[in-house]
């Protein structure tokens, strides 16, 4: 049997897990490993050792050991093979992914970090790259974000659905079910504790059949989130890019409004940037408006002069922290960038 050594072994396990019906949580149980060893190898980002291929020989009935570690010994042979052609090209996709950020404590040559890379994104060629970027929508501002750390934000935040999601327990999403139970959310993001609040989401965003990915920033990307439709349920992905609770919780909101408005598609990520895009200011208005009712929004920013002690009364008055109040009335130009931001803490 002839492979293509360019896929990393961990491409092959996935094959194997997906024909057997098999998750990254049962294969991680029965293997006595962690979850996210089970996705390290299947992303190529660890090798696959001798004491695993036997753990999988008990798993895969008639795959031998031998078979994972030939598949293993002839992957990296290929590698090292390859180490010294299109040097310039390898260094030029590092670069532009920013590999060395993305792998940073892992022993990986150039060769290696573009394998994992290639598996990452779910193709087998450099070459097949372009052909992802149709599945991103987005429009840039002067941000200097690049589409390349933009795709590979998304790519990365998708190994996470398996690990971050009760996959085994998740319902059918049901758009009407969904309508009526989408207010109940303000309850949860009401607090400052946000792993609190994150696992809440999450618990109840799988009750509705929607998959829902925390994942951290990386350089050039500049995305606070991406909604689609997902083999059929919502999947949200969301960047801790500004690292405060009351952006987490804003563009939460606005990619759910994109759910509500069924604005979502399936072979595309609507992409939330930094700056604002004329295709997400419906989105925008509907998540404000969801979070701080309008009128009293539109009464309490009358007097142009806020005390702490008004905005945390106000903030009560509706249900949300302080710092929704204080980022709504910075971006209102109401106050400065630099005022009241002790309130977000």
């Amino acid at each position: 049997m002839n492979f293509n050594f360019m896929v990393s072994p961990g491409n092959i396990l996935k094959e194997y897990m997906e024909s057997n019906n098999i998750t990254q949580k049962e294969l991680a149980a029965i293997t006595e490993s962690s979850q996210r060893h089970i996705s390290n190898v299947i992303n190529g980002k660890v090798k696959l050792t001798e004491e695993f291929a036997l753990k999988l020989e008990k798993v895969f009935k008639g795959v031998k050991a031998e078979f994972w570690m030939d598949l293993e010994v002839a992957h990296r042979l290929h590698l090292l093979r390859m180490e010294s052609n299109d040097t310039h090209d390898a260094m030029e996709i590092v670069r532009k992914y920013q590999l060395k950020h993305i792998f940073k404590g892992m022993e990986l040559s150039v060769k290696e970090q573009i394998t994992s890379l290639l598996s990452i994104m779910g193709i087998s060629s450099v070459k097949e790259i372009d052909g992802l970027f149709n599945q991103i929508e987005y429009s840039f501002h002067e941000d200097g974000g690049t589409r390349e750390a933009i795709l590979l934000w998304v790519k990365l935040a998708e190994q996470e659905i398996e690990l971050q999601n009760d996959i085994e327990n998740l319902p059918e999403f049901n758009h009407d079910n969904f309508l009526r139970k989408f207010h109940m959310i303000k309850n949860l993001i009401y607090t400052k504790d946000f792993e609190l609040a994150k696992q809440n989401i999450t618990k109840f965003a799988n009750r509705l059949g929607i998959l829902v990915v925390f994942y951290e920033s990386i350089p050039n990307a500049k995305i606070r989130g991406a909604v689609r439709d997902y083999h059929g349920r919502p999947l949200i992905l969301l960047s801790d890019r500004y690292k405060q609770i009351d952006r987490y919780y804003f563009t939460l909101i606005h990619e759910l409004i994109h759910i509500k408005n069924n604005d979502i598609r399936k072979d595309k990520y609507n992409i939330t940037l930094d700056d604002e895009q004329e295709v997400e200011e419906l989105a925008n208005k509907q998540a404000k408006e969801f979070l701080i009712d309008k009128e009293l929004y539109s009464q309490f920013t009358q007097k142009r002069n806020f005390s702490d002690e008004e905005i945390i009364i106000f903030s009560k008055k509706n249900k949300v922290i302080p710092g929704i109040v204080v980022s709504f009335l910075q971006h209102d130009k109401l106050i400065e960038y630099n005022e009241m931001n002790h309130l977000k803490k």
